[in-house]
């Protein structure tokens, strides 16, 4: 594994129920929004509390062409090289020991995205501002693999996304929180 620890540690889906106890106890787990284009203007209004929105480009290497869709390069959508993938996870706060929760609010483009394969291009994401559709939950499930490979031993997915925890009337930040980085992944 890029970091040397032992990618077999534990993944799973926590309930937001569990989710909104661990936020307020002693030992909260990091909680990450997984995003596409995080900087793009019409991004969501709430968050789960302490949320640190981490976009994908921090941990992929990707070249497109100018419509979106993936170039046939050798090692394209591959996470980054093990020095730049630490490095990203630190300057997130993602430790190896520390539990991370992750969610996504980017949306599966219903009716862009059938335009757009309409006209032969294929590339499902697109910016914040013209999000449409359910959650996507592949963008979370691609961050939850990443902190698995990368050796972080606790890993959870949060089960029905923001919509559920919407749903159950959990607590909301307006704002996502800054990233606190640590020292050593380790």
């Amino acid at each position: 594994t890029p970091t040397g620890a032992d990618p077999a540690g534990e993944v799973a889906l926590i309930c937001p129920s569990t989710l909104a106890s661990a936020i307020s106890s002693d030992d909260p787990p990091l909680v990450l929004e997984a995003t596409v284009g995080c900087a793009a203007s019409g991004a969501p209004s709430c968050f789960v509390p302490g949320a640190v929105l981490f976009d994908l480009a921090a941990v992929d290497v990707y070249e497109e062409d100018a419509t979106g869709s993936p170039l046939p390069l050798p090692g394209n959508y591959n996470l980054r090289p093990p020095a730049a993938l630490r490095a990203a996870l630190e300057r997130h706060g993602v430790r190896a020991r520390r539990r991370c929760v992750v969610y996504t609010q980017c949306r599966r483009h219903t009716t862009a995205a059938r335009e757009a394969q309409e006209r032969g291009h294929h590339h499902r994401y697109r910016p914040a501002a013209s999000r449409e559709g359910v959650a996507d939950p592949i963008v979370a499930a691609r961050l939850v693999w990443c902190l698995a490979y990368a050796g972080v031993e606790r890993v959870a997915l949060l089960d029905g996304g923001m919509s559920l925890w919407l749903d159950g009337g959990f607590t909301v930040a307006g704002e996502p929180s800054p990233a606190a980085p640590v020292a050593d992944f380790f």
